[in-house]
């Protein structure tokens, strides 16, 4: 006759260190310091550096932390490792408020002409400026409240009309940028802005030009970045074909421009349709929305890298509004991994309301690194927030890097007799795991001056950028 085997029974308390630092990783940040100090072998492990360790690395394959995207934290003390988790909870608390309250603001820097914020670097408190009266790019230490960069400026020759999601290995980041003449013919070049840094200290700031092109006609243009490649994906009117144009990254590998057209699921070039592309993980992916579902086609690694550039999938999001309003624009995260693809925004022509639609994804952890398979999975139905007022100008939005905080102004009536316009400062949060959003109210600081120019969202600084119409930059912070 068998016997049971009958297992000890343990404890939550009692368990080895090597199970409770297992259990911990797969916690979330709060969840793990419930624990902390409500059970003992968990309070046993608080002075060691290993739970942090845990703890933080588990937590940033889900949000962007108060760091470098890539950070080694075996070589944080203690101290830094419980700061970067408190500091993150803290910033969560106050975000989830209906009016976040700033913790501190640096003395505001007077430019003195007009800046527009091309990208931030995740983690660093770097931010790529365009200064256009100037004619030159520079990469500014928002945290140094008005020294001069070190490292020289990048001229420029025309505006800024596009720019990608920037992209970082290691101690180097990189960022695309479309450049167009200001004199007919009006030609756009395509530029690669390399940054070497160690930590906040920019040590090298570099531009490749990549690519001249005079268009023709009408065409939707948009810039995509992956591990070894630069390129464009360019839509002209009255074509249901796209062109893809690329060239290595040479500071990566050595590949020669390629170009190599692809079939659109559909004839996209009409006024309520926007297209933006992005890459993961050496896959392109090109959106197509046009106010009732976003269609997404998927090039994969094998493909891209070959110069074929078919169309290896095509998914499809649904947008279920009670209507199609008017489109405005488009935003990307850095990054999709945290659940967000991309939004868009659209608005009514005749009342104030505005529909911020969420692109999800999730990563397909089945595929592991696989050359030709989709590492990205889309949700059937895109996540819509809507807002009562009017966005204020395509200068005045920002997605962070996660792409769950969306930060922009909204113009809304002041009343029903008065006439004007009352401006908004408004940040909109996704959260992943229950598929809600919110919406909050953010103050302008007192001694902001005039008309806001720009603004942008840095999660992993817990900061708030603005610039005035004078050319003042301020930076907030809510941590």
């Amino acid at each position: 006759m068998a016997t049971e085997t009958i297992l000890p029974r343990l404890l939550l308390s009692q368990l080895p260190v090597e199970i409770t630092l297992e259990v911990a990783s797969k916690l979330s940040l709060s969840d793990a310091l419930s624990l902390l100090w409500t059970c003992a072998s968990f309070y046993a492990l608080s002075g060691q550096r290993s739970f942090w360790i845990v703890i933080l690395t588990t937590a940033r394959d889900h949000i962007p932390l108060l760091c470098q995207p890539y950070t080694d934290f075996s070589v944080y003390p203690l101290d830094k490792l419980r700061e970067l988790v408190y500091s993150q909870l803290r910033l969560e608390g106050n975000w989830s408020r209906s009016h976040p309250q700033v913790k501190r603001h640096l003395p505001p820097v007077k430019f003195g002409e007009k800046v527009e914020i091309l990208s931030t670097l995740q983690g660093t408190g770097l931010a790529l400026l365009h200064l256009p009266d100037s004619r030159k790019l520079i990469c500014w230490d928002t945290e140094t409240s008005g020294q001069e960069p070190v490292i020289p400026a990048i001229p420029t020759t025309g505006r800024i009309v596009g720019v990608s999601a920037p992209f970082g290995l290691g101690n180097v980041s990189y960022v695309a940028v479309l450049i167009m003449q200001w004199h007919e013919p009006y030609t756009t070049e395509r530029h690669l802005i390399t940054i070497h840094h160690k930590g906040k200290i920019v040590t090298a700031f570099t531009n490749e030009f990549t690519l001249s092109r005079t268009p023709n006609g009408h065409y939707f243009e948009s810039l995509f970045l992956t591990e070894d490649l630069v390129g464009t994906l360019l839509v002209e009117e009255s074509d249901n074909q796209c062109l893809l144009s690329f060239t290595g990254n040479k500071e990566i590998m050595s590949k020669p421009q390629t170009s190599a057209k692809m079939d659109l699921p559909q004839h996209i070039f009409n006024e309520r349709d926007l297209t933006v592309c992005f890459a993961f993980r050496g896959h392109l992916y090109n959106l197509i929305e046009d106010g009732e579902v976003v269609q997404i086609q998927h090039v994969s690694r094998k493909s891209l890298s070959s110069g074929r550039c078919e169309e290896t999938n095509l998914f499809t999001s649904k947008i279920s509004a009670e209507e199609v309003l008017q489109p405005f624009c488009f935003i990307l995260p850095s990054n999709p991994l945290y659940g967000i693809a991309a939004a868009f925004i659209h608005f009514h022509t005749a009342h104030p309301k505005i529909q911020l639609i969420f692109v999800p994804a999730t990563i397909d952890i089945s595929n592991g690194d696989d050359e030709e398979d989709s590492p990205l999975i889309f949700a059937p139905d895109c996540h819509i927030v809507n807002i009562e007022g009017r966005p204020a100008d395509i200068s005045l939005v920002w997605m962070d890097h996660s792409g769950c905080n969306v930060i922009f102004i909204v113009a809304t009536q002041l009343t029903e007799a008065a006439e004007g316009l009352s401006l908004k400062l408004l940040l909109v949060r996704y959260r992943r795991e229950t598929q809600s959003s919110t919406v909050h109210r953010l103050a302008l600081p007192e001694d902001f001056d005039g008309a806001v120019a720009a603004v942008s969202v840095d999660e992993t600084m817990g900061a708030v950028h603005l610039v005035s119409a004078v050319g003042t930059f301020f930076t907030l912070y809510y941590v």
